[in-house]
């Protein structure tokens, strides 16, 4: 959808312009050439993205099997947790400078 938005819009830009109206025969390869360079862009992106959340939610895993286990939780997984309906029976953690 990303990749079409874009790809739509460069080809107005393209048929619209004045160095492009008359300069150009079809704006139709400038506008497949945007939408592959757009899908490229997008995937990179959105791989990331999804890259992050994985890791968010590993760090929750790690941090609910450490309270099972007994120990405190490393992270500041409590605000995450009550968003998921995931428990976490352990008492927040303090930092030291009581921020």
């Amino acid at each position: 959808l990303v990749a079409a938005g874009c790809a739509f819009l460069g080809w107005r830009i393209l048929e619209q312009a004045p160095p492009y109206d008359s300069a150009l025969y079809s704006p139709l390869a400038p506008a497949v050439c945007i939408f592959f360079a757009a899908f490229a862009v997008a995937l990179v992106f959105f791989g990331v993205y999804n890259m992050a959340l994985d890791t968010i939610f590993l760090c929750l895993c790690a941090d609910k099997e450490r309270v099972d286990a007994g120990m405190p939780p490393l992270g500041r997984a409590h605000e995450l947790s009550s968003v998921l309906g995931v428990p976490i029976d352990a008492p927040a953690p303090q930092h030291p400078r009581g921020k």
